[in-house]
């Protein structure tokens, strides 16, 4: 799996690229097959006032064309990365079971609409 992370405010240190890494490596790797790339884009939205102003956005570009965007914002990098990459791995499950739902119902003959 193609994983690129971007830090737009270079306040990602190395323990926190490593983290980063390892977390989309575990929620997405189940999906490895299916997957073409994973962008991970951090930044400060605010930049020095403070506040909850950390956000990631998590773009999972799927082999079949499709393009899964989550975003997070909170008030540390860690926790954000962590929920982006949690929901991404939720949303692929989820959008994966309704394809292969509807590829059931196609090819069982019953109808596609509940």
């Amino acid at each position: 799996m193609n994983v690129k992370i971007v830090d737009r405010n270079a306040t990602l240190s190395g323990d926190l690229e490593q983290l980063a890494e390892r977390r989309v490596q575990f929620a997405l790797s189940r999906f490895e097959a299916k997957t073409q790339s994973v962008l991970l884009v951090l930044e400060d939205v605010n930049g020095p006032r403070g506040g909850s102003d950390k956000s990631c956005r998590v773009v999972v570009r799927m082999k079949a064309g499709d393009t899964v965007v989550i975003r997070h914002q909170g008030a540390d990098v860690a926790s954000c990365l962590t929920r982006a990459i949690d929901r991404a791995s939720r949303t692929l499950a989820r959008n994966l079971a309704r394809q292969r739902t509807t590829r059931l119902k196609v090819s069982t003959g019953q109808p596609t609409q509940d």
